[in-house]
């Protein structure tokens, strides 16, 4: 008995001591514990979220040297397992919680990949720097450095040069960091190690083409690229300057002419535009037979439904050909719905949670076609009922102000009343939409007052839209900069401290970038006889000898009042500095930026909505003043 009990006290001795090695593995950042701070490659690896907030969405890139493959988290019960391959060097985990990006205070959930004896791997290194400044901006992951990055693959292909051949291309365009000296010095030497070779073959070429690209050199890119184009005639790059010499021409007879003389048989994604262009020209004609047999030989999906939606759009404004746009807008819904189950044109960079959200907005945009096409053929109680799947949770308002026209025109006042409220309320309205809800309110005679009633409405929606802005506020010190603007007149963020400051990032070919102007020109009049509150509009990413001529005229066209700093190019870098500086990839993005130099938030794109943006604008100037 004494023998047992001695047994058993060390069993349970073991026991603990093993629950204790189990605890002490565990890796906890924030709200998520995780198998260990290391993945090991072919082990499961579990993750579980410890908050108390609403779990979202999860996905995870995997870099397998530069290049990322993005999977799918899925959780059950907060808890989710997952194997990573042997070929992955290292992984980053992105969550939603509460619908907003959980970024680890802006450090990332980062991991490397190791072997079986917990060696990190020999690529692990550069491919995470790599992803930090290639992807860290889009996700508000700081400590990406170009130059850091730079070193880190030199030293990786210095250690290993067989890995080379799968670098080259990302070692030069990286080597912009180190300016022009650098770049050309690795252009020569991968240059060098090609024409080494006899007998090159189709392949060597193109490598020394991506090696010009990578260099920015269109000098020898396009000279390479006629050598190219006569060595090898069914060569892709053959192929798309066959396909370029059709969009030069004019006439569509001169155009058919070459299609069935030149074209006719290529097999390349870019012909998808020929037949796009050639099916046009036939419905346009009337030509229905020939219309639909180049339809059906676009091979993209996506390009297919967005031919066919735009046909059917284009229509229902017109009020023209309406019966057979309900067809051709059904056929765009098909082919969508299809696409979601099949998935087979899925890019790359694209998790399969992503493309399906990407093609369930674009199905509800098609929807809206379809159920606009169907209130205007008379079938009124169907396209009441499709508006309604339309607008979902009620986000976009233009889908809202047509659900409610749909319901005035069949006199469902109730239903309009109830709507028309909740928009309101969730801040998702219009004038129009408030002009809906007011007619509503006279038609059901209500008793109480109309105008206190909107006026709480929107003191609710403002206050939810408060609480959401406050989220996303930010404390990171902002850049200096030093511009000038169109008059010659200097800048630099030092001198505008005591003031709060707003950039907006910007360009002549950004068409976002214009749709939200009418809303910023909203918002800077309200502003203008405030001193505490500048606007600086920054003309970034464009380049030319006429770039000042084309914003001034644009701006003067327009009517704007905008003050516009001209973002400076660094030649040596191929850089704009200023949104070099704020770490900007998209246009249009806002950087609001307190009194005390201090960037309190960082807003990317543009929602669609004037009022939106201007009532955005004015909730995060009024919470950082």
């Amino acid at each position: 008995m004494k023998h047992l009990l001695k047994f058993l006290i060390f069993i349970s001795i073991v026991s603990c001591n093993s629950n204790q090695k189990e605890k002490e593995a565990l890796y906890s950042v924030e709200d998520f514990t995780f198998s260990s701070n290391q993945i090991i490659q072919g082990k499961p690896f579990t993750i579980t979220y410890t908050g108390d907030k609403e779990l979202g969405t999860g996905f995870y890139h995997q870099l397998n040297a530069y290049k990322m493959y993005p999977e799918d988290i899925k959780f059950e019960d907060n808890k989710a397992t997952i194997t990573i391959a042997d070929s992955i060097d290292f992984v980053s985990f992105i969550f939603k919680t509460d619908k907003s990006q959980d970024n680890n205070s802006n450090e990332g959930y980062l991991f490397y990949v190791v072997d079986e004896d917990k060696k990190i791997k020999p690529q692990a290194e550069a491919a995470k720097q790599l992803y930090l400044i290639r992807e860290g901006s889009f996700y508000d992951i700081e400590g990406g450095d170009q130059e850091e990055t730079f070193n880190e693959i030199s030293k990786l292909l210095k250690e290993q040069p067989e890995l080379s051949e799968e670098w080259y291309e990302t070692h030069i365009q990286v080597s912009n960091s180190k300016g022009k000296d650098k770049v050309r010095e690795l252009q020569k030497l991968y240059i060098s190690e090609v024409i080494s070779k006899k007998n090159l073959q189709l392949s060597d070429y193109e490598k020394m083409q991506k090696i010009y690209r990578a260099s920015r050199d269109n000098k020898h890119s396009d000279s390479l690229s006629l050598i190219i184009k006569d060595k090898f005639p069914d060569s892709d790059l053959a192929k798309e300057s066959l396909i370029a010499g059709f969009f030069k021409l004019q006439s569509f007879d001169e155009k058919a002419e070459y299609y069935n003389n030149k074209l006719a048989n290529t097999n390349h994604p870019q012909m998808d535009y020929i037949y796009n262009q050639m099916a046009m020209y036939f419905y346009n004609d009337g030509d229905m037979e020939k219309f639909n047999s180049f339809v059906d030989k676009i091979k993209k999906p996506q390009n297919k439904s967005s031919l066919l939606n735009s046909i059917a759009w284009s229509n229902v404004e017109k009020g023209k050909d309406l019966d057979n746009s309900l067809s051709i807008s059904k056929k765009s819904l098909e082919i969508v719905k299809d696409e979601m189950t099949l998935q087979e044109d899925k890019p790359q960079f694209y998790t399969s949670n992503q493309y399906k959200q990407n093609l369930d907005y674009t199905f509800k945009m098609y929807q809206d076609t379809y159920a606009y096409l169907l209130f205007k053929t008379g079938d009124l109680k169907e396209a009441i009922k499709t508006q309604k799947e339309v607008i979902g949770e009620g986000l976009n308002i233009e889908y809202n102000e047509r659900y409610l026209d749909f319901l005035a025109a069949d006199e469902r006042y109730e239903e309009i009343y109830k709507n028309a409220k909740e928009f309101i309320a969730e801040g998702n309205s219009s004038e129009k939409i408030k002009s809906s809800f007011k007619k509503s309110h006279e038609k059901l005679e209500k008793e109480e007052n109309y105008a206190e009633v909107l006026s709480q409405l929107e003191e609710k929606a403002l206050n939810k839209y408060k609480t959401k802005i406050k989220s996303e506020i930010l404390d990171n010190d902002a850049p200096n900069f030093t511009a000038v603007n169109l008059e010659g007149k200097e800048y630099t963020l030092e001198s505008l401290k005591g003031k709060t400051v707003i950039l907006d990032f910007w360009a002549t070919w950004c068409g976002p970038c214009k749709a939200s102007f009418p809303g910023m020109q909203k918002v800077v009049d309200k502003y203008k006889d405030n001193s505490d509150v500048v606007f600086l509009f920054v003309d970034t990413f464009e380049r030319g000898e006429d770039r000042l001529e084309k914003v001034s005229s644009f701006i003067e066209n327009e009517g704007y009042t905008f003050n516009v700093l001209v973002d400076p190019f660094n030649e040596e870098k191929s850089k704009h500095t200023i949104a070099d500086a704020f770490g900007v990839t998209g246009i249009p993005t806002k950087a609001i930026i307190d009194k005390n130099g201090k960037l309190r938030f960082k807003d990317v794109g543009y929602s669609g909505s004037t009022d939106k943006l201007a009532t955005k604008m004015d909730v995060m100037i009024d919470l950082i003043k």
